[in-house]
């Protein structure tokens, strides 16, 4: 049996001296060190926990390719160590009768959470089991709190955090959404409202003042999707600046944002940001105009070259833009990734709301082609743009281009691997250059492997 206070741990020798000497040894240390310093636990080292070594910001922050390149600061000279529990009764306290269930407890220390309440409450998004009275530890249970005696370099190491969704929650298969995704598509892809973000965080003035509050930017208005454990989920990124260098990392998160409803397919779906992305253009993420910041709204896959952010220093009471035009050092934590070509045209392209007569023909005939095609452009013929549909039956590289009469390629609008499924593509009559192609017929070919087919389209100017 092992005993945790204050800092070290304090063994009772069972073996020396039966139940008596044991007993008599526990009377000891809670009349020494009170009773909310003793944990008591067969199972759990509070020593080897998150909560107590506060290891995931140090291991990211120490990472090669983190932060620490950019401050040459080591962590243990910042106070980021403060934040993190050192003894039982910074959360079973006097006032929580020794059960730290008050969700207050927790919110002390996760002020992101907090924040994310309070945003929620003015906006009308707040989390779904929040406003049903529900706290911290029912979902996030012992283990989660006091660790398992495994030591974790981050709370997204395999393991680390046993919350989950499906452990109240089976997926109802009668959701068009929840068949077509599959397991490529976690709950929180679609599910959490937005992601509650600290951008620009002024490392500067964070050192010379010991403050946090004013020295960041604070936003609620996107939602990233990145690549986490092969599956799409809910992402953030934190942006900071040091003596004019720029550096953004971006990570899996799970803001505690969860809407009983899903968002609908065009919320992803013939995606603003994603459209950017496929035309080669960056996102304005983060815009500084007039003085003031202005953030984009709404899903936006993570593609780390097309998403714009402005990086400014602290001016008194206001902003300034960063004097250089250097690009930001990008860093992946939490074991993110980020989106594939073949996951951006996914978003970029236009569905229609699924309607299958069971979820059997779903799976079978919408999810997973059986086979290779190219399905004629509609309206044809077309004057401002027109779009068709096309199918991959495998994994693997297509090639999706117009050509004209004489078979030369003018346009190429996808080069590259994609997934499985179906896809929709629109040409808006603009070759390569970006100029207007002449009035006449066009081709639109398709190649994948031993696959090649053309479709006839005709433009009137």
């Amino acid at each position: 049996m092992r005993f945790l206070c204050k800092e070290p741990k304090i063994v009772a020798a069972s073996a020396i001296g039966g139940e008596r000497i044991q007993f008599g040894l526990l009377l000891l240390v809670v009349l020494t060190v009170g009773f909310h310093n003793v944990c008591v636990a067969d199972e759990y080292d509070l020593s080897k926990s998150l909560h107590y070594t506060g290891e995931g910001m140090r291991y990211w922050y120490e990472e090669p390719g983190g932060f620490m390149d950019v401050t040459r600061i080591p962590y243990n000279e910042l106070d980021c160590g403060g934040c993190h529990v050192k003894s039982c009764d910074q959360c079973h306290t006097e006032a929580s009768g020794g059960k730290p269930t008050d969700m207050e407890t927790c919110l002390t220390c996760h002020s992101r959470a907090n924040l994310t309440f309070k945003m929620g409450r003015e906006d009308g998004t707040l989390d779904v089991h929040v406003a049903r009275g529900m706290g911290c530890t029912d979902c996030h249970k012992i283990k989660d709190a006091h660790g398992d005696g495994v030591f974790y370099h981050s709370m997204r190491d395999e393991g680390a955090i046993r919350a989950s969704c499906l452990t109240c929650h089976e997926p109802d298969r009668n959701i068009p959404g929840h068949v077509v995704h599959r397991n490529n598509l976690d709950c929180s892809a679609c599910h959490v409202a937005n992601t509650t973000a600290c951008m620009n965080c002024h490392f500067d003035t964070f050192i010379e003042t010991g403050s946090r509050k004013g020295n960041f930017v604070r936003t609620k208005d996107w939602l990233l999707l990145i690549n986490y454990k092969g599956k799409v989920t809910a992402g953030g990124a934190q942006s900071l600046v040091y003596k004019d260098r720029k550096f953004i990392a971006y990570a899996p998160y799970f803001t505690h944002a969860i809407q009983a409803k899903g968002r609908g397919c065009d919320d992803c779906h013939d995606n603003a940001a994603a459209k950017k992305i496929m035309r080669g253009e960056s996102v304005p993420m983060m815009a500084f105009e007039d003085d003031r910041v202005v953030s984009w709204e709404g899903v936006v896959p993570v593609v780390p070259e097309h998403l714009e952010w402005a990086f400014l220093n602290k001016q008194g009471d206001g902003w300034t833009p960063v004097g250089n035009e250097d690009p930001p050092k990008i860093q992946f934590v939490g074991h993110g990734e980020p989106l594939t070509q073949g996951q951006v045209w996914k978003l970029a392209m236009q569905v229609e709301e699924h309607k299958p007569t069971s979820v059997e023909q779903e799976e079978d005939e919408a999810v997973f082609p059986k086979r290779w095609a190219l399905h004629p452009g509609h309206p044809n013929p077309f004057n401002a743009c027109t779009k068709f549909s096309y199918d991959v039956a495998e994994e693997g590289r297509v090639l999706l281009s117009i050509c004209d009469s004489l078979g030369r390629t003018i346009r190429t609008l996808t080069s590259g691997t994609l997934p499985e499924g179906s896809y929709i593509a629109t040409w808006d009559g603009l070759d390569d250059r970006g100029r207007p192609a002449a009035s006449g017929v066009y081709l639109i070919r398709m190649e994948a492997g031993d696959f090649v087919r053309t479709r006839k389209i005709v433009l009137i100017r």
